[in-house]
C-alpha cells in the first residue's frame, strides 16, 4: 500500500513538471514570434509597406541579398531593391535581419 502511494504520488509531480514545462515553452514561443504580429499596427491597414535594410535569404539560389529593401503592396512582394526612398507608405527598418520569403523561424 505504501508503495502505490509512493508511485502515485510520483507520477502526479512528473505530470504537474510536464504541464509547468509545456507552458513555459508555449509562453516563451509567443513571445519569440510577437514579431510576426504585422496586422496589429493601425498603420498598415491597407497591407502596403516597406521594409528597409534588411538581408534576404532568397529560395531561388544559394546567396544572401545584403542591405535591401522590399516593397509590400496589398500583402504580396511587389519589389525588392537597393533603395529605401517611399513617399506615402509606413516604412519599417529592418535593422540588418534576414528575411527569407515563406520560411519562418527556418534556422530551428
Amino acid at each position: 500500500m505504501k508503495c502505490i502511494k509512493g508511485i502515485i504520488f510520483f507520477v502526479l509531480i512528473a505530470i504537474v513538471i510536464v504541464f509547468i514545462s509545456a507552458w513555459v515553452i508555449l509562453k516563451i514561443d509567443v513571445r519569440q514570434t510577437s514579431y510576426l504580429k504585422i496586422e496589429n499596427n493601425a498603420d498598415l491597414k491597407n497591407n502596403t509597406y516597406l521594409i528597409k535594410n534588411v538581408n534576404i535569404i532568397p529560395i531561388t539560389n544559394d546567396t544572401v541579398l545584403r542591405n535591401k529593401s522590399v516593397l509590400i503592396e496589398k500583402g504580396l512582394i511587389k519589389t525588392i531593391s537597393d533603395t529605401n526612398a517611399q513617399d506615402d507608405i509606413e516604412v519599417i527598418d529592418g535593422k540588418g535581419g534576414f528575411l527569407s520569403p515563406g520560411l519562418i523561424d527556418m534556422h530551428l
